[in-house]
């Protein structure tokens, strides 16, 4: 059967993803914005193509209303959705899709919380580093909390932090969190307002392979967003990667401000 709908059809994006596992789903651009096609098949018996699950992701990726869907606090429904249905169509055939091409749109709609859409994107882009054997930190650089923008430097991307919300992370940590998850966790509404401590302590270790600020007033910003109080708070995770990570992170910072401290005396 033929289903025609826009986007932003939250029931038409339940029905996509519903259907994966039993049915050859391709997504084209016809006559509607968007338009998926279901041919019922067995799933096991008649595996979708690697050319044609690329085709999927490319027909959402590059929709005309995929980064106003995903980036709008309206319609959290319809973003959870689509990020669900291309978390699947990423792991149906890892090998082919996962392409820079693919992941640099994520970056773009992801926000940095434990959201259980965020941590979906985390997980694509984690599938990537495993299958293609590059991090994706430095992508990560133009990561920035203002919708349709995009930040020059890691160091601008952490100053554009909320420092009430990094707080907030720091009173309510997650100790359920890991750096290696394979599975998702359904968090709760206070978990999915917070930031995500693995993502900030990724994003300040790609600050620190990048120029370092030069100026007082760049390190009183970057302090202000209340990113080194998680970094502490970081070091009795229960996790014990991110005790570690966390430990290099505020050695690395003390070393740089000691630098910094001497430059200005």
């Amino acid at each position: 059967m033929i289903i025609q709908h826009h986007l932003s059809n939250p029931a038409a994006l339940q029905l996509a993803i519903s259907s994966l596992s039993s049915c050859d789903l391709k997504v084209t651009a016809l006559f509607c914005p968007f338009v998926i096609q279901l041919r019922p098949t067995s799933f096991e018996s008649s595996p979708t193509q690697p050319g044609i699950v690329n085709q999927q992701l490319q027909s959402i990726i590059q929709h005309q209303h995929f980064f106003k869907l995903c980036s709008s606090q309206s319609a959290d429904e319809v973003r959870g959705l689509l990020i669900d249905l291309l978390s699947r169509l990423f792991n149906l055939h890892p090998h082919s899709t996962c392409q820079i091409t693919h992941i640099v749109p994520l970056i773009k709609v992801y926000r940095g919380t434990l959201s259980n859409c965020d941590l979906q994107i985390f997980s694509i882009l984690q599938l990537f580093e495993k299958q293609r054997k590059l991090s994706v930190v430095p992508l990560l650089s133009s990561w920035s909390t203002t919708n349709n923008s995009a930040s020059n430097s890691a160091l601008e991307a952490l100053q554009s932090l909320d420092p009430t919300t990094v707080f907030l992370t720091c009173t309510n940590f997650p100790r359920w969190r890991r750096i290696h998850d394979s599975t998702l966790v359904m968090t709760n509404t206070t978990d999915s307002k917070l930031y995500d401590p693995v993502f900030l302590l990724l994003l300040f270790n790609q600050m620190m392979a990048e120029p370092l600020p030069s100026s007082s007033i760049a390190w009183l910003e970057l302090l202000r967003t209340n990113v080194v109080s998680l970094f502490l708070r970081s070091l009795s995770a229960k996790d014990g990667q991110i005790r570690e990570l966390a430990l290099c992170q505020t050695i690395s910072l003390w070393r740089s401000l000691e630098v910094c401290l001497r430059a200005h005396v």
